[in-house]
């Protein structure tokens, strides 16, 4: 039971890890839709996308890192819980506390061009005007 409890909260903290870094992504093609619109209006958006193509390598390492910490979590057995496996154990914790840092560290760039299109989108919106 000593190594059941932390393999089930390491699974779970990768789930949770992974289905953040997959919300992000979900996140990035809205905002490359954006870009497109944009882009297609002639503005000049390689900064931009080179955000967004850095965020999606991110996420991409990230899950595989995670999945492999998950994977090699997995595969411990009571029969062979010795330091080793302990390594593994705390490496998989390390691993996952990692990842969450830096898709913390993304979603706030993400935020941070959303609300720059956002500004833009509500630059081209006609004032409403006070004469009444």
């Amino acid at each position: 039971i000593s190594l059941f409890a932390p393999q089930v909260q390491i699974v779970l903290a990768g789930d949770k890890t992974v289905a953040q870094a997959d919300d992000l992504g979900a996140l990035i093609e809205e905002l490359s839709a954006a870009l497109d619109a944009l882009e297609g209006e002639g503005v000049d958006v390689t900064e931009w996308r080179a955000l967004l193509d850095e965020a999606t390598a991110a996420l991409e390492a990230i899950d595989a890192e995670v999945g492999e910490a998950v994977d090699a979590v997995l595969t411990l057995t009571p029969e062979g819980y010795d330091s080793e496996a302990k390594d593994t154990l705390y490496d998989a914790v390390d691993t996952i506390r990692d990842a969450r840092d830096d898709l913390d560290v993304i979603d706030e760039a993400l935020d941070d061009l959303e609300d720059l299109l956002d500004e833009g989108d509500s630059a081209d919106e006609p004032e409403e005007s006070d004469d009444n």
